[in-house]
Parts: C-alpha cells; sequence; structure tokens
C-alpha cells in the first residue's frame, strides 16, 4: 500500500508541476497578448497621428494651390485692364492723330483751292 502511495503520490508531483509549468505559461501569454495590445494601441495613435498630420498638410496645400490661382487670376485681370487702358489711350491719340491729318488736309485742300 504504502508502494502504491509514493507512485500515487509522485505522480500527483508531477502533475502538480505540470500545471505550475501550464499556469505560469499561460500568465506569460496573458501577459505578452497585453503588451501586444499595448503595442497595437501605440502604432494606431501613431498612425492616427500620422494621418492627421497628412489630412493638414493636404488642406494646407490645396488652400495654397488656391491662393495662388486667385493671385494669377487676380494679376491676370489686372494686366487686362492696363493693356485695355493702354488700347485705349493708343485708340485716342490715333484718333486724334487721324482727325488732325484730315483738318490739316481739308485746310490744304481749300488753301489750294
Amino acid at each position: 500500500s504504502s508502494g502504491i502511495n509514493a507512485e500515487y503520490g509522485e505522480r500527483d508531483g508531477e502533475i502538480a508541476q505540470s500545471l505550475g509549468t501550464l499556469t505560469n505559461c499561460v500568465t506569460e501569454a496573458k501577459a505578452d497578448r497585453g503588451e501586444l495590445r499595448h503595442a497595437i494601441g501605440d502604432s494606431l495613435k501613431e498612425f492616427g497621428k500620422l494621418k492627421q498630420s497628412m489630412d493638414e498638410r493636404l488642406r494646407q496645400l490645396k488652400s495654397d494651390v488656391d491662393k495662388s490661382r486667385q493671385k494669377r487670376d487676380i494679376d491676370f485681370a489686372q494686366s487686362l485692364e492696363e493693356m485695355m487702358a493702354c488700347y485705349r489711350s493708343l485708340d485716342l491719340k490715333i484718333t486724334d492723330e487721324v482727325g488732325s491729318s484730315f483738318q490739316e488736309t481739308k485746310q490744304l485742300i481749300a488753301a489750294l483751292q
């Protein structure tokens, strides 16, 4: 009977040791899973910050492009206005010159008659 008890006692010890090892493995796996979750959470936060930064940069680029287009359109409109003013001024000068030449020609014809 004592031999059987010793054998059971030895097996009970092995089982207890195996259970202890298994418990340690489960505890380590849970800790690893917790660390992994934490690392994934940190990565997602960093990705969120990066995405927010990229979105802000994209908004800024769009704004800069819009401002550049507006400035170009304003500059073009001002140049066009300046060209039209020069054209009107030149047109008036040409009209005056033609009018003066016509008057001179009329006077010359009248003098010749």
